[in-house]
């Protein structure tokens, strides 16, 4: 709340109206490396220069069109990952300085306040009143370059050890990440969105990821207000550690496969963000260009290893379905004696039933229909009902159909008729 909604509009439509004036006057690029080596880069370029710093390995340039194509040009001869910015004008650089007067007349009259949430500022890379975003502070900071990492260096510092990036699509995440390893500490960084997944399905996601990672979530607003969830410790008991689930058999191993040791010590190296003992599993200089190219992809890829581990794992508690030859009917087993019918109320000519009274008839079944009201199922009193079937003798087999009837279970309307009474 340091700024009211409308003067933060105005900050935004006034600084964007202005920009358009330099359209096709400058570009941005984005360079993997730091602002050292970007500076390097740069050289004695006029009008060019470091526009942002986002982390070890992450600088943003900025200045005339020609100039910045040729600082992308020699970071690619270097080996370096480089790509011009598509917005078509130069920010964070002396050609800001055009639209000074303007701005400052522009921005006249913003009235910010102080507030209770600490506010970290990219352009002093440190924590400030918020008093102090008046105009002149806006557009200094478009004007100057962007200590997007001396911030989050500052934020971890003083204590911070989650970082949620609010925006449609995670662009300093590898940044944060970068800088947090930087200095050896740990510390959850979570996106919002991405590109073609701003949904709420990925929103409720990275709520769930920021809550694990520590942030206070108000899940009150994910669920109605009547009936209030109930919410548990979990667990409510000691596990006993009791397996109860059937074993598949076992696979047959694969003619080749098996535990690869020096595959298995590249991904440690990746996910433990180790460049030495990475160079040395590939049997690399530790000091050759090919490590300092593999380096800024460690986070990437250590990230992208844990989900597929972890998207692996959950895949393999889901059921699934699987089609298998069906025997050739000519020779499927003769029947036997009584066979149990069990058949829904609501379904007894439903083709199911016909087809599986038709086929135990036609391999030798006696078969005796039973109809049972699936939505008056008690489990003592529809145990006597069996017994009392069974009492002139036993069952060959018994075929339970109830599950046909899927219509809402009128106590548990969550759950269908049939399978509650299954």
């Amino acid at each position: 709340g340091a700024l009211t909604l409308h003067d933060a509009a105005r900050i935004v439509a006034i600084r964007s109206h202005a920009l358009r004036q330099l359209a096709g006057h400058g570009d941005m690029a984005s360079l993997g490396t730091g602002a050292e080596e970007a500076a390097e880069l740069i050289g004695d370029r006029p009008g060019t220069c470091v526009a942002a710093v986002n982390g070890p390995s992450s600088t943003v340039i900025s200045g005339p069109p020609e100039h910045v194509a040729a600082v992308v040009a020699e970071a690619e001869a270097r080996g370096l990952r480089a790509r011009v910015i598509d917005v078509g004008y130069a920010s964070h650089g002396p050609q800001i300085d055009r639209l000074t007067d303007q701005l400052t007349d522009r921005l006249s009259g913003i009235r910010p306040v102080d507030t209770d949430v600490a506010f970290y500022s990219t352009v002093t890379a440190e924590h400030i009143d918020t008093t102090g975003l008046d105009t002149d502070y806006w557009v200094t900071n478009l004007r100057q370059p962007v200590r997007f990492a001396d911030t989050v260096e500052a934020l971890l510092a003083d204590g911070y050890r989650l970082f949620i990036e609010a925006s449609p699509h995670p662009v300093l995440n590898l940044g944060i990440q970068e800088t947090v390893d930087h200095f050896g500490l740990t510390a959850a960084v979570v996106p919002t969105l991405r590109r073609d997944h701003g949904g709420l399905a990925q929103f409720t996601h990275s709520a769930a990821l920021a809550f694990t990672s520590g942030a206070d979530v108000d899940w009150r607003r994910w669920f109605p207000t009547d009936p209030a969830p109930r919410t548990v410790d979990l667990p409510t008991y000691p596990f006993q550690h009791r397996h109860y689930w059937v074993e598949p058999p076992a696979a047959a191993p694969v003619a080749g496969g098996g535990h690869d040791p020096v595959e298995a010590q590249v991904w440690q190296a990746i996910e433990d963000l180790d460049v030495e003992a990475l160079a040395e599993s590939l049997e690399l200089d530790g000091g050759s260009q090919a490590v300092e190219t593999l380096e800024p992809a460690l986070p990437v890829l250590s990230a992208w290893r844990r989900r597929h581990r972890e998207q692996t794992t959950v895949d393999s508690w889901r059921y699934r379905v699987t089609w298998k030859h069906l025997a050739d009917p000519s020779a499927a087993p003769e029947l036997s004696g009584d066979w149990l019918l069990l058949v829904p109320a609501a379904h007894i000519d439903h083709p199911a039933v016909l087809a599986a009274a038709q086929t135990l008839a036609a391999h030798g079944a006696e078969v005796r229909r039973h109809v049972v009201d699936a939505r008056d199922v008690e489990r003592a009193e529809f145990a006597r009902e069996l017994r009392s079937l069974l009492e002139g003798g036993p069952c060959a087999g018994i075929v339970n159909l109830l599950a046909l009837d899927e219509t809402p279970h009128p106590d548990h309307p969550a759950v269908p008729t049939g399978l509650a009474a299954t």
